[in-house]
């Protein structure tokens, strides 16, 4: 205990030390559409602050950019997992945690009772990461825009990874670091997105974040860790009439993946969430460990 909390001071103390000013500052050209400053302000109180901590996930400025699923949305992630990955829901005392921290806006849900949906989500996506790419046990792997850590959090509950790194803006990493703490995971790292730095991993995701980037910074995180990496899963929106230089469209950005190498399926987001959502994963030929190298696999194009 008395060590996490000694890591946990020294992280808030290299994210935050400088805040809220200069860090703070608007920009005229913003690195993604979370570079707000009332969001990044926001996320220092939490980090900082027992009692916004508390209630953090229900304050409206968080729920803007975070914590912003409806109920008929997780409702659809719940017939979803109910549906193809019936047995995921046995672990639900332990994905439920995710929702005991913050105060979450939480609905009551048929064959389940009290859920947010954001967590109903994150189950989700860590099914159908683990179907793609199979047993993340040991795996390294990276997130691209943590949140709060909901996401790690929720895979960390079915697998043993071997390092979960979480790349996001400081402030945002000082409140999943504090997140994460109250959840007891392990084995993680996190990376300031000005101090990205090349690195190779075995799988990048990604709900939104990486298509919610201007394309500099997309070009940036492209050299540093995706074109190093062994797969990805990437969920997409289109945010290019609001960031400059615009984001890379799905196929400019398949294009990439495919001049270096990589298999690369797109697929429709299901359930869906927005008209223009997508799903794209990637993979180099046939890793040992990946599922989704059989020619049975309905992920393969």
């Amino acid at each position: 205990m008395q060590l996490r909390k000694t890591i946990f001071s020294f992280l808030l103390a290299l994210y935050c030390s400088a805040l809220p000013t200069a860090a703070l500052a608007a920009t005229a050209q913003k690195l993604c559409i979370s570079d707000d400053a009332e969001y990044r302000q926001f996320c220092y109180s939490a980090a900082t602050d027992d009692k916004v901590f508390s209630t953090f996930k229900r304050n409206p400025i968080y729920c803007k950019f975070v914590e912003h699923v409806t109920y008929d949305e997780g409702k659809a992630y719940l017939e979803y997992v109910q549906a193809k990955y019936p047995s995921l829901l046995d672990a639900w005392e332990a994905f439920s945690r995710n929702d005991q921290v913050g105060s979450p806006i939480t609905y009551t849900y048929p064959k389940l009772g009290s859920a947010s949906p954001n967590t109903l989500r994150y189950i989700k996506i860590s099914a159908e990461v683990g179907e793609l790419f199979g047993d993340l046990t040991d795996k390294k792997i990276l997130e691209i825009g943590v949140g709060y850590g909901g996401q790690c959090k929720t895979i960390s509950d079915s697998y043993a990874f071997a390092e979960y790194v979480l790349l996001d803006m400081p402030e945002p990493l000082a409140l999943t670091a504090r997140y994460l703490a109250t959840q007891n995971v392990s084995n993680l790292r996190f990376i300031a997105s000005e101090d990205a730095v090349a690195e190779e991993f075995d799988i990048v995701i990604s709900n939104f974040a990486f298509s919610e980037c201007n394309r500099d910074v997309q070009d940036a995180y492209l050299e540093k860790y995706i074109l190093k990496s062994k797969a990805g899963y990437m969920l997409l929106n289109n945010m290019s009439k609001l960031l400059f230089p615009a984001p890379y469209f799905v196929l400019e950005l398949r294009n990439v993946l495919t001049k270096n190498g990589y298999r690369v399926k797109i697929l429709p987001e299901i359930p869906s969430t927005g008209p223009q959502n997508i799903l794209i994963i990637w993979y180099t030929p046939c890793p040992v460990f990946y599922i989704s190298c059989s020619d049975a696999s309905p992920y393969v194009g």
